[in-house]
């Protein structure tokens, strides 16, 4: 489901489809198929080039550039907590969510 840079959508739709992004081969005839939700990355580890391209993620995932996620280590982000804070943060109407592996890591950053 597309949206429109002007459309509204309620709060159930934007809950479902919110952070949905164009992907390579959709509507093109594609016989690959497309997800119809995030794939859930379960533990993984991310390669970079060099140490000047992890420095740099590293700086990234810290300023988390919208759009532009760098991830260096899955207990620092993965891309399934990244999808869950910008849709509650668009869905709060917030600048940014945080999400956290456990409530006590919750109860303690606050």
């Amino acid at each position: 489901m597309r949206r429109s840079k002007n459309q509204e959508w309620a709060l159930e739709t934007l809950l479902v489809h919110g952070n949905e992004r164009e992907r390579e081969g959709e509507g093109g005839g594609s016989s690959k198929g497309v997800p119809t939700v995030q794939p859930i990355y379960t533990s993984t580890t991310y390669l970079h080039e060099n140490a000047g391209a992890l420095d740099q993620a590293f700086d990234d995932s810290l300023a988390a550039k919208e759009g532009e996620m760098a991830f260096v280590y899955g207990r620092q982000g993965n891309p399934n907590a990244y999808a869950l804070e910008t849709v509650m943060a668009e869905a709060e109407g917030g600048v940014g969510a945080i999400t956290f592996g456990s409530g006590m890591a919750a109860i303690h950053a606050a």
